[in-house]
């Protein structure tokens, strides 16, 4: 993922999104394990899809709720 590029980037976008969806719902069915395991992959995670200035309210949440 850290090798896309162009018009291919919406697919960061789609995986940025599902991932905030993901963690949402962990919090929401207070799901630990589930939270640990996407806390754990957050930085490498965040090396291969982050884009700045795409996405940066989800990766906003997505910080917030990895590092509460």
């Amino acid at each position: 993922m850290a090798k896309v590029t162009g018009e291919s980037e919406i697919a960061l976008v789609v995986k940025a999104a599902d991932r905030l969806a993901n963690a949402r719902a962990c919090l929401s069915d207070k799901n630990e394990r589930l939270k640990a395991m996407y806390k754990a992959e957050h930085p490498m995670f965040g090396k291969s899809v982050f884009r700045k200035g795409a996405c940066d309210e989800f990766w906003a949440e997505l910080r917030a709720i990895f590092n509460a």
